[in-house]
């Protein structure tokens, strides 16, 4: 096994004469294995070896009998060990996030600070590199790809667990869990197992019990053949990537990029450099759904999607760009935006404006999915044909309510002042404010919470009728009473 942890630190450049090296220790069988593999090979290499073990507080006595083991066997290796003990429970409760997710934030949290400390031990030297030790497996990645594979997260997935991330390093990666089992017994070293391991309620445990065991009966060396993929994965991501980079470059522009020429890059290319420069402004990865409207508006060359409260992605002038919601804007109003047609508007509140278009034949339909009687339909709907023929010298202006406003509800036969009318309909207050209203031209034609004006309201013998509903935010477009 020291043969191919020997081959895999020189095949990705791991290790470096004065590196100091932190072994990231749980006290499982490959935990244990590397550390004593690490100071087998420390002179080879002419690095300094430390351990860390992180209790994360979850199984109680257990998590303790690991961190005494991991004491047990740094003191008889002669290897300097920090234990950190963290509520791993408590930090996934107060973020909100998995116990699984959880654990990796804080051990890697720990790994950090072992590493910042004992750079100040040294002095706070800069030349010295600083490096985390992992214990992750030839197997590990083998169950971490089709893991990926599973949730269909394409090739970047496939590329499995990499081999140096950073300061993260992985000597064990071309290793088994049958070799590394074989190396501890062979060198008589003790190990604990972790109850959880066998819990199938995690995904992890489930791909190991289960799934991969039928894998191997159609390929025994499944281990190996998962690793060629992934670095075949690796290296067709790493070449589409660089090529996706010198896209970029060439589509930016002064006021963001150039939209149709990225809407005729290979969709490979695509995909990468959309999901590259969202990260990079907005500190966002875009799931599939996003993608794939950032995409539309794209071929569209109009429209926005909204990435989160704070980001929207948009089309517009010939360009894709970024806005971004700051804290000095005002919770009640928003500048107007104009509808060009896309099936979501993002307003810049944060919430998204949905449009659709159905014909008279799947209106009685519609009715009795939403159990809903033909008024109440109406009342969040347009007649699309009116619309539509005024559209091309008078788009949708979708915007706040302002001062004088005065609006001709269909079937009043009167116009009111939106004042008094917001009164009338027991409308709250504090909604008032951040109500949407649609203009063409000079007229209101529908007030959210209100429904469309006269002339433009859907009625029963309408051809088409356009839907609006008003999402995220906190709203819940149109029930007030």
């Amino acid at each position: 096994m020291l043969d191919i942890i020997r081959g895999t630190v020189q095949r990705y450049g791991m290790l470096r004469q004065g590196d100091c090296v932190i072994a990231a220790l749980s006290g499982g069988a490959d935990s244990v294995a590397l550390l004593h593999a690490l100071q087998v090979l420390s002179q080879e290499y002419g690095i300094a070896l430390r351990a860390v073990h992180v209790n994360h507080c979850i199984r109680g006595g257990e998590a303790d009998r690991d961190q005494h083991c991991c004491e047990q066997l740094c003191a008889r290796l002669g290897i300097d060990l920090r234990c950190f003990r963290c509520d791993v429970p408590a930090w996934a409760a107060e973020r909100g996030i998995g116990m699984e997710e959880a654990g990796r934030e804080v051990r890697y949290r720990c790994f950090d600070e072992a590493a910042a400390d004992w750079r100040q031990e040294n002095g706070g030297d800069t030349d010295t590199r600083y490096l985390t030790a992992t214990a992750h497996t030839l197997s590990d990645n083998a169950e971490t790809v089709l893991f990926n594979m599973a949730r269909g997260s394409g090739t970047a997935g496939m590329r499995g667990i990499p081999p140096v991330r950073g300061s993260i390093v992985r000597p064990l990666i071309g290793c088994t869990r049958r070799q590394i089992e074989a190396y501890c017994a062979e060198n008589s070293l003790e190990w604990v197992t972790d109850s959880t391991n066998s819990d199938t309620e995690y995904s992890r445990n489930l791909i190991r019990a289960e799934v991969i065991p039928l894998l191997r009966r159609l390929n025994p060396s499944l281990d190996g053949a998962m690793g060629r993929l992934s670095h075949a994965a690796r290296e067709d991501d790493e070449l589409l990537t660089a090529l996706a980079q010198e896209a970029e470059e060439k589509l930016r522009t002064e006021h963001g990029w150039y939209a149709e020429g990225l809407a005729a890059q290979h969709p490979a290319l695509r995909h990468r450099i959309i999901m590259d420069i969202t990260r990079r402004v907005c500190a966002l990865s875009p799931d599939s759904r996003r993608l794939e409207l950032m995409e539309a508006c794209l071929e569209r060359g109009s429209g926005g999607v909204q990435l989160s409260d704070r980001w929207t992605a948009r089309v517009s002038g010939g360009c894709l760009h970024f806005d971004e919601r700051t804290e000095e804007q005002p919770a009640d109003g928003f500048p107007p935006v104009e509808w060009q047609g896309e099936p979501t508007l993002p307003l810049p509140d944060g919430r998204i404006v949905s449009f659709r278009i159905i014909s008279a034949d799947d209106i009685c339909k519609l009715c009795e999915e939403h159990k809903k009687t033909d008024v109440l339909l109406f009342k969040n709907a347009l007649d699309y044909d009116i619309i539509n023929n005024n559209a091309p010298e008078r788009p949708l202006l979708l915007r706040t309510r302002r001062e004088g406003d005065r609006f001709s509800p269909a079937g009043r036969g009167v116009s009111k002042s939106v004042k008094k009318l917001l009164c009338e309909q027991h409308i709250p207050q504090k909604l008032r404010g951040r109500l949407v209203f649609i203009q063409q031209g000079d007229d209101l034609v529908w007030i959210e919470g209100i429904g469309g004006a006269q002339g433009y309201a859907a009625q029963p013998q309408t051809k088409r009728l356009l839907l609006i509903d008003i999402v995220g935010g906190g709203s819940n477009t149109h029930d007030f009473d």
